[in-house]
């Protein structure tokens, strides 16, 4: 497998288990951690996968509204 392709996937595993641990409802550093792993993988834009972007999306929709991950 591609380096930056485990990378990636590294990265959104840690994103799913932060959002699942509700850790972008809270304040401080748990919020910056899921905030910056986002920004981390969004940076890949172009060579993520749809799915890869809709989870993204759904991520950042999650902070703005503040809804806890289902």
């Amino acid at each position: 497998m591609n380096p930056i392709r485990k990378k990636i996937d590294n990265r959104l595993d840690n994103l799913e288990v932060a959002l699942k641990a509700g850790k972008h409802l809270k304040d401080g550093d748990e919020f910056l951690e899921v905030l910056k792993l986002i920004e981390s993988i969004a940076k890949f834009w172009s060579i993520l996968t749809d799915a890869e972007r809709d989870f993204i999306n759904a991520s950042r929709y999650a902070i703005e509204e503040q809804k806890e991950w289902q």
